[in-house]
């Protein structure tokens, strides 16, 4: 009923009333980009496809909106300019994709397969690429797998899966996650 949020703030839920008190709308993670993060190891080796639910409320380059448990694979990162985002698993600066503009929910689409890579945002063309042949051995979520380059980034849902899906399973899942949060 009760719980402290990271600013020291106590919370309550009152269920007094004839409707209980609830937490309206739909559930997400928002990391500030300074500091917060999640981590976990994990056997994920490529081939890896990750999907994200998420926004990047802010911008800022070379922050993590996903790391491997190292900070050397499984790395989808803010690029150079707005609202670029770029993979990276070994080899820089391949795959890079616009398509998630700033404050726009999206389903993005990841898969880490060395020279097969691609990026998808909700239902654009994917970009390509040799992402590099380093697998993730787990997932950072907003942060590089050392706990640092923070990324301001808002997180609906997050699969990884071990295997590159097809583009028909990959747009199977993508519309069902598309109907689920409601995305583009």
């Amino acid at each position: 009923a009760t719980w402290t949020s990271s600013n020291g703030e106590v919370w309550t839920l009152n269920n007094t009333g004839a409707k209980p008190a609830q937490i309206v709308g739909s559930p997400s993670l928002l990391f500030d980009g300074a500091a917060h993060y999640m981590q976990m190891a994990t056997t994920l080796i490529q081939p890896t496809t990750i999907y994200l639910v998420g926004r990047q409320p802010t911008w800022t380059v070379d922050t993590r909106i996903t790391d491997g448990f190292t900070n050397l694979g499984g790395r989808i990162y803010k690029a150079e300019t707005t609202p670029g985002i770029n993979i990276y698993a070994g080899n820089l600066g391949i795959a890079r994709n616009d398509n998630l503009a700033l404050n726009t929910y999206g389903v993005m689409t990841v898969v880490f397969y060395s020279t097969a890579s691609s990026m998808k945002v909700d239902q654009t063309a994917a970009t390509t690429g040799n992402a590099g042949i380093n697998s993730m051995d787990g997932l950072t979520l907003a942060a590089n797998g050392a706990g640092s380059e923070f990324s301001n980034w808002q997180a609906k849902r997050v699969i990884a899966r071990n295997v590159a899906d097809s583009a028909a399973t990959q747009a199977q899942i993508q519309a069902l996650l598309k109907q689920i949060h409601g995305t583009p």
